[in-house]
């Protein structure tokens, strides 16, 4: 089946959120639906403060989401639903836009495997709603508010120096061995290779 044209587009769009809205609910269809995009860099750089914050001292090394290449919808799963060796993170912890944000930056580093829409020209006019949610998006990202844990603050994560092996520069853990928990050791990809459903 081939979609011409944007009512071709519109209606498989429609079909598709209507199909989600009754297998799988209103709000994951809902969720589904809204990473339309584009990549900004201030969402790129957003989503790289809260994957720092909030996922490097799990994911740094040999667990981390890199090359895993799974759609939106399905990083967005294994974040709020978790698996047996990841937490489900809840959005208590973990707004809505942040989400979206680290979705932006786990596009980037190629964990998740989206098509990036097109940059609109900067001349290129545009209508009033979409002229003020540009202009609402241009304030500078919130700080990163450090995780509570059972009444204690976590400690954020160390900065990542660059390591050089065999003149060739890798990224170096900020979390050693010893600072990561335990359970870390232990987990792997538990859904298989790459492009496996969370």
């Amino acid at each position: 089946m081939r979609i011409q044209g944007s009512r071709g587009l519109l209606g498989a769009s429609l079909v598709m959120a209507i199909g989600l809205t009754t297998s799988c609910g209103g709000n994951q269809a809902a969720a589904v639906a809204s990473y339309a995009g584009p990549l900004r860099s201030r969402d790129i750089e957003r989503g790289g403060q809260v994957f720092r914050t909030f996922c490097v001292p799990c994911h740094a090394g040999r667990v981390s989401p890199e090359g895993y290449r799974w759609s939106p919808a399905q990083m967005r799963r294994q974040i709020r639903e978790g698996n047996r060796a990841m937490p489900a993170i809840r959005d208590e912890y973990l707004s809505d836009e942040d989400m979206e944000s680290v979705l932006a930056f786990l596009t980037v580093i190629g964990a998740v495997d989206a098509p990036l829409p097109p940059v609109r020209p900067a001349d290129e006019p545009i209508d009033d709603e979409t002229a003020d949610h540009e202009r609402a998006s241009q304030a500078p990202p919130a700080p990163v508010e450090p995780m509570v844990v059972d009444g204690e603050q976590e400690a954020p994560p160390d900065p990542v120096e660059p390591v050089v092996v065999d003149g060739e520069q890798e990224a170096a853990s900020p979390v050693t061995p010893e600072a990561a928990p335990a359970a870390a050791e232990d987990l792997g990809d538990p859904q298989g290779p790459a492009g496996a459903e969370p």
